[in-house]
């Protein structure tokens, strides 16, 4: 986690872990149903069953909460494409890729707070580095489950597979970004072009 990002106090205690924990989730359940600029450290450390003063131990102000969750939902969803990888995949490359992204599409839907954050927090230095890094870490993994499954061997895999993540990414802002569930239009969309454009 970037030093800007990482709570002030590195909890080495169960007591302390179990705080951060709280605070963590706290947030991200308020975000789930409070605007965001209605969201404010008393109301999380409300939410969480701990004193403001306590909060303030670990986080400065909201902003960094929200990039902490963000940092973590980062990880989550890093965490589709091994998951992919371990399961039975279909016969056909076009098919994985739909798979892969109505994954990504669930997430939105089904993480606490993680829209409200996604449109709404500051975004710092650091959180754009580490998801320029995770783009990498994408691309990298979704090029060598191409190229090991499906025996798929264009040298600009790798390339086309970024491009793929970053375009990926900017049509979930997209179809999440009024519709809770997703526009089923800009979804269904979004993956005939990926599959076409990675595939081709």
């Amino acid at each position: 986690m970037p030093i800007d990002q990482a709570p002030r106090s590195r909890p080495r205690q169960a007591r302390s872990r179990d705080k951060l924990s709280r605070i963590l989730a706290a947030a991200a359940e308020l975000l789930n149903d409070v605007p965001y600029d209605e969201v404010g450290t008393r109301l999380i450390a409300e939410r969480a069953g701990i004193s403001v003063g306590s909060l303030y131990r670990f986080f400065p102000d909201k902003d960094s909460i929200a990039r902490a969750l963000l940092l973590g939902w980062l990880d989550d969803l890093a965490e589709i494409f091994g998951q992919a990888a371990a399961c039975e995949i279909p016969d056909q490359p076009g098919a994985f890729i739909g798979q892969i992204f109505d994954s990504c599409a669930d997430f939105f839907r089904r993480e606490p707070g993680f829209r409200n954050v996604f449109y709404h927090a500051q975004r710092s230095l650091d959180l754009e580095q580490a998801q320029h890094r995770n783009d990498h870490d994408l691309a990298t993994r979704l090029d060598d489950l191409l190229r090991t499954r499906y025996g798929l061997s264009d040298p600009g895999l790798q390339a086309r597979c970024l491009i793929a993540i970053r375009v990926a990414d900017y049509l979930l802002g997209l179809a999440f970004r009024d519709q809770p569930d997703g526009d089923a239009i800009v979804l269904n969309e979004a993956k005939r072009l990926l599959s076409r454009y990675l595939i081709s």
